[in-house]
């Protein structure tokens, strides 16, 4: 009476488990009760196994349908992995994602694989898709420079603003050295003052864009 009381919360190998259990009790039974009590409980075990059967049919029909819904999202989170360019994102966290790729697909393609294997291989992806780390990208270079006489003796620098640029490195030639050009400031800013310069003299300026991933060509 307890196991058809608390059928809905058994598991479908549980219900094997105990079908087999019940089997071997009536055989047991066979030999050991009395056949004035045997007739009874053999009715009432026959109906228990009966219905345990039936319960066991019907939650692998319904377990077959959630795996079936659990491969069909981890195939759309492999498929999401597919359709990413890992290329722009950091090394490590490109390797971990394409590693959790790799189990997820094991376990899809695992003919037995549970439904929380299942589960569990498209939870990993996923997070390890939300893990991705973008890479820096080289910022491209200044291109708009441009210079404003504020006085006998400093030029104002200004230019645009590069995207994914975290600095920018000043570089001057002129006066004492006209052959190469020095670097005379690394600011954060897109406007820089040249001072202290010599009247009559001639003064070249560049701007580079950098950040962490490199400086601009």
């Amino acid at each position: 009476q307890f196991l058809m009381d608390n059928q809905a919360y058994l598991f479908v190998n549980e219900v094997e488990e105990l079908s087999v259990v019940l089997n071997e009790t009536a055989v047991l039974m066979n030999q050991k009760v009395p056949q004035s009590q045997y007739v009874v409980q053999k009715e009432a075990i026959a109906q228990v196994y009966e219905n345990l059967q039936t319960i066991v049919a019907e939650r692998k029909v319904e377990e077959a349908k959630n795996i079936d819904l659990a491969k069909t999202t981890l195939y759309a989170e492999m498929q999401i992995f597919e359709a990413t360019d890992l290329n722009k994102y950091t090394i490590q966290s490109k390797n971990e994602y394409y590693e959790a790729y790799v189990m997820a697909e094991a376990i899809y393609y695992k003919s037995n694989a549970t439904i929380d294997e299942l589960r569990t291989a498209r939870i990993n992806l996923k997070n390890a898709k939300k893990a991705l780390i973008l890479a820096p990208v080289v910022p491209e270079a200044v291109s708009d420079l441009k210079a404003e006489i504020l006085d006998y003796k400093t030029v104002k620098l200004s230019w645009s603003a590069v995207d994914h640029a975290t600095s920018y490195e000043v570089y001057r030639k002129g006066y004492k050295d006209t052959s190469q050009f020095t670097l005379v400031a690394t600011i954060n800013g897109t406007s820089y003052h040249s001072s202290s310069l010599m009247t009559g003299k001639t003064y070249s300026y560049y701007v580079v864009a950098k950040n962490e991933a490199g400086a601009a060509e």
